[in-house]
């Protein structure tokens, strides 16, 4: 019994202390306050709280989740099987030259991906070797239902996958082209999206006509132009951090409803209008440039599935006096 009950005591000890060597090196990081960062390495992860905005560099070969502003400057690099997750309410700003690159790797962004200048995606090729053979890592982004990708190029790209279940604006360029397997939703140009600074309006993943039903949920998106810069150490170049955002949201009455600044010189936000009038809704950077658009909520606007209801209900009493007719004109019949 004892020769039986020692391999097994080896072996337990053995996978406990496996174990404890893997999370000893797998390290879960919670970002709260503004900061930089220098990459994640493989088998940490690292989270940005909402409201936090950090300047990032270096390789992510790890896990870092973004619910905040993630500022990507010359150096940051999605590598190997690494991932970026830009959750809905977060921002990933690419600045510099190429402030945005991935060397295999995952994107998955569901929040707002401006591309300041272009970005770089290649594959990784052989790193890591696995049992003596190569590994090779493929750069994907996914652009979920909420996401909303707008900005420069997508550039020096070499077998990127850009899967766009969400927004994507016409002047996001991929060059060179046929180097990008694009999958999904098409661009969206209109002649005012999108420019070097300005805002624009959704409903989902569609320009706003606007005019909304009442709690009809309403999408914006706000840019300035500071960052388009090919060098950001020119003086000529507006300072990036200089720029602050705030979005402000004012019902029929006058009152302002919701209001959400950004420490960036871009941002989104979402609101249901849930009075009947006119609303506007303004983008301010500060220093003079703002930007406003309003929309109408009428009172006699009745929501699509309403209108199915009605109709529906209609065609029903419709066929119900046909049928009643039929048979009166059977019975008074000799």
């Amino acid at each position: 019994m004892v020769q039986v009950l020692i391999p097994v005591f080896i072996t337990v000890t053995f996978l406990v202390l496996i174990l404890s060597y893997q999370q000893a090196f797998a390290t879960d990081t919670i970002i709260s306050s503004d900061t930089s960062l220098r990459g994640v390495a493989e088998g940490d992860t690292v989270i940005i709280n909402p409201g936090v905005k950090v300047l990032a560099t270096g390789d992510i070969a790890g896990t870092l989740i973004n619910n905040g502003i993630l500022e990507a400057n010359d150096g940051f690099r999605i590598f190997g099987q690494g991932t970026l997750t830009n959750n809905e309410g977060g921002i990933v700003v690419s600045i510099g030259p190429v402030g945005f690159g991935m060397g295999g790797g995952t994107f998955n962004n569901a929040g707002l991906f401006t591309v300041y200048d272009h970005i770089d995606g290649n594959i990784a090729i052989c790193y890591k070797i696995v049992d003596g053979s190569c590994l090779d890592g493929y750069p994907i982004i996914n652009n979920q239902p909420t996401g909303v990708v707008y900005g420069g190029q997508i550039a020096g790209t070499e077998s990127l996958t850009f899967n766009n279940s969400g927004i994507i604006a016409c002047n996001v360029e991929f060059d060179p082209p046929g180097s990008t397997s694009y999958i999904g939703n098409r661009p969206i140009c209109d002649a005012t999206l999108f420019s070097n600074q300005g805002m624009q309006l959704f409903e989902g993943n569609s320009l706003s006509d606007e005019v909304l039903s009442l709690n009809q949920p309403l999408r914006v998106v706000a840019l300035h132009n500071t960052g388009f810069c090919v060098d950001p150490s020119n003086p000529d170049c507006p300072d990036f951090g200089a720029v602050d955002l705030t979005i402000s949201w004012i019902n029929p009455s006058g009152d302002t409803v919701r209001q959400i600044h950004f420490n960036a010189p871009t941002g989104y936000d979402s609101f249901s209008p849930d009075m009947a009038g006119e609303w506007m809704i303004v983008a301010d950077f500060g220093g003079g440039d703002v930007f406003a658009k309003s929309v109408n909520v009428p009172i006699n606007v009745v929501p699509e599935s309403a209108i199915g209801a009605v109709a529906l209900v209609g065609s029903s009493l419709a066929v119900l006096g046909a049928f009643i007719c039929f048979k009166r004109q059977n019975t008074t019949q000799p």
